[in-house]
């Protein structure tokens, strides 16, 4: 055999074996790629499975606040419909009390009325029938003990404004208060004039009480003119001067 010829068959059978040997080494490469999208694909898995139990992680906690939120909320809304009844002392028709409530927008109606029913139920407030037959809603003393304990929860401004609102909603005839007026002489060696003294009841109790010296009758008579005619203003305005509210005279 010619050397020629020989070297040509042992070419060709070294390119045969170098094929079979790249196809084995293809062979290989390919299935050590799928074993590493398969546990690419593994991993992606349980990423996606942590992502998603993260979430509701996320999102049970986000519920519970939201709920925890709810109910400081709806506390807050039934300390403030509790802070405004025991102030009134009166026993009054859900309209009016609903009016006075949302009347500085502190409160939504949705929020008062779902708020009002739970503390009807829970006995801070009770329901009464008026002379007319009509249903009135009064605090209970249940009621008035958390007003007491808890209305400083309600910020200072907030409380002040509001009840101001509510007694501009309500008359006094509404809450059946008394108006007594009491003029007295002043002797002489007092000074002379005459001893105003402008009253406001409730129950039996001075709600307001305001007492003025004048040197005459006529303004003796002028004061409890105005006092008759005009007794909520009155009540207001020496309220709101009493607590500092010199914008009240503006």
């Amino acid at each position: 055999m010619s050397k020629e010829v020989k070297d040509y068959k042992e070419d060709g059978s070294g390119t045969a074996a170098g094929k079979a040997n790249d196809a084995g080494a293809a062979e290989t490469a390919e299935g050590a790629g799928s074993a590493e999208k398969a546990e690419a694909a593994k991993s992606a898995k349980s990423a996606k499975a942590a992502e998603a139990a993260e979430a509701a992680k996320s999102a049970e906690a986000a519920r519970a606040s939201k709920s925890a939120k709810d109910a400081r909320g709806s506390n807050y809304v039934k300390v403030f419909v509790l802070y405004l009844l025991w102030n009134i002392d009166a026993p009054l028709e859900f309209e009016t009390v609903n009016d006075i409530v949302t009347a500085d927008g502190y409160v939504g109606y949705f929020d008062f009325a779902e708020c009002f029913a739970e503390l009807l139920d829970g006995g801070h407030v009770e329901k009464l029938t008026g002379e007319s037959g009509e249903e009135l809603y009064r605090i209970t003393q249940k009621g008035i003990n958390v007003a007491e304990n808890l209305s400083d929860d309600i910020f200072a401004e907030i409380r002040d404004r509001s009840l101001k609102s509510a007694l501009r909603l309500i008359s006094f005839k509404e809450r059946h208060a008394e108006l007594r007026y009491e003029c007295v002489d002043v002797p002489d060696s007092e000074g002379g004039g005459y001893s105003v003294t402008c009253s406001v009841l409730e129950h039996g109790r001075a709600t307001c009480s305001v007492t003025v010296k004048v040197d005459s009758k006529n303004r003796a008579d002028a004061i409890r003119k105005n006092f008759h005619e005009h007794p909520e203003a009155i009540y207001r305005g020496a309220l709101s001067l009493l607590q500092g509210d010199l914008g009240f005279l503006l």
